[in-house]
């Protein structure tokens, strides 16, 4: 969701509290900080099915910052300088996304403290307002991260995980996938000539749409079943046998003796989290809500916890830290061994392709995703350790390559998205922070 630039239409009360001496500097900050942390707490009313999709349930708040009015005039005020202070008060963030519309005409004192503050959170996220002003005017906003639209005039309407690069292909194959050769869809009649013909070609990719469509849906159109906390417990501790009773009886004692806060409540931080305490037992935050998702969630951080009470057992205080790459694999484990315990337990066939679903989701963005983007990093730092300019031309090249790789797309796959779609861009570093 796009919140415009309220920072900029605020300023004109905070100038007026100032003048009449209301309220003081101190305490005008504090109200930002204030509302920053009730959007970092929002939550949108979603369909299960959705929040099943999004881990973390995120929402994408996008403050607009700065920019350039149509008459000539930088639109940057008291007001922006503490949002983006908000960062430092209150530590960096990925919500709200407070991106700054940057231009060649924005005041210097103002570049640099975006400059510092880019550097100590890596948290604000830059777009091109000289560009962007040309189409919209200056009351436009950012949407969802990247895409710019006119407030109050226009919507942005966000689609996910559904690859329409390789239904084009499915529809000119007549279902038969590029790479396996394999019927995927349905036998539809295949392009046969050397010429496409447009009305043709979308008339086939509008059938295979649809057929698309409806196998998403199905996949995912699944009755959400409320699953209790005291239930939840007992799943969680059944799947998690095969790694030994010492490992669950510990998780049975978390469980009773309050290692978890377990419920949400009014002004409790939003999301889930584990805390590992050296010499003592680790802290879990949950906001559990009894959807199948929130069970995952339990598997996941308690991988987490139960990886910091064993370092912590075994290990002194320096050695007993770990990296994030490490991290994640203790929860990962977990979430798997819930997932393989659900699934093969499961008798619904619909609700058993909805687990695999997810898990295949699962898969695709912790394993190949996130492996690709520790391939990158290591890859740019390797540039920088020969002396090599990195350009945007080289990183960009660099991050096609990899990609290229992981996907395994094949040329026709890649000429139909387009290169421009596989170019590194700022956005996929906010995502290498998540």
């Amino acid at each position: 969701m796009s919140l415009g630039r309220t920072s900029t239409f605020l300023d004109i009360y905070a100038e007026r509290d100032l003048k009449n001496g209301t309220f003081t500097e101190e305490q005008i900050q504090e109200f930002v900080d204030h509302f920053v942390m009730k959007l970092r707490c929002i939550k949108f009313a979603r369909t299960p099915e959705y929040n099943q999709l999004f881990a973390g349930d995120p929402v994408w708040i996008t403050e607009s910052l700065a920019g350039v009015g149509v008459d000539g005039r930088h639109m940057v005020t008291k007001m922006t300088f503490r949002f983006l202070h908000t960062l430092e008060n209150l530590g960096a963030s990925p919500e709200p996304n407070l991106t700054v519309l940057w231009s060649t005409r924005l005041p210097q004192g103002f570049k640099k403290y975006c400059a510092k503050i880019s550097i100590t959170t890596s948290s604000v996220q830059y777009e091109n307002d000289d560009l962007m002003r040309v189409t919209h005017g200056d009351d436009y906003g950012i949407a969802c991260c990247v895409s710019s639209m006119v407030i109050g005039k226009q919507m942005q309407f966000f689609g996910a995980r559904a690859n329409l690069a390789k239904c084009m292909l499915y529809a000119l194959n007549g279902g038969i996938d590029e790479v396996t050769k394999k019927q995927v869809g349905p036998k539809y009649r295949p392009v046969t000539g050397d010429i496409l013909d447009y009305d043709d070609v979308m008339d086939k990719y509008t059938d295979m749409m649809e057929w698309l469509a409806d196998v998403y849906v199905n996949t995912l159109n699944v009755e959400e079943t409320k699953i209790e906390y005291e239930e939840a417990k007992q799943i969680v501790l059944d799947a998690l046998k095969p790694m030994g009773d010492e490992y669950t009886n510990t998780l049975r004692h978390a469980f009773e003796n309050n290692w978890i806060d377990v419920y949400a409540k009014d002004n409790k931080m939003s999301g889930a989290y584990s805390l590992g305490v050296h010499t003592l037992h680790p802290f879990v935050l949950l906001n559990y809500i009894n959807s199948s998702r929130d069970v995952s969630t339990i598997a996941h951080e308690l991988g987490h916890s139960m990886h910091s009470f064993y370092a912590s057992k075994n290990q002194n205080i320096i050695n007993a830290n770990y990296t994030i790459m490490v991290a994640e694999v203790a929860s990962t484990v977990n979430e798997i061994l819930l997932a393989n315990y659900l699934i093969n337990k499961e008798t619904d066939n619909q609700k058993k392709m909805a687990l695999i679903n997810e898990q295949l989701d699962m898969i695709r963005a912790t394993l190949i995703r996130q492996s690709m983007f520790a391939e990158f990093e290591k890859t740019v730092h390797a540039l920088c350790e020969k002396g090599e300019p990195l350009t945007a031309d080289l990183i960009s090249k660099k991050y096609y390559k990899l990609k290229k790789a992981y996907l395994e797309e094949s040329e026709s796959t890649l000429k139909i998205i387009g290169e421009e779609d596989f170019k590194f861009k700022k956005t996929d570093i906010a995502t290498t922070r998540q």
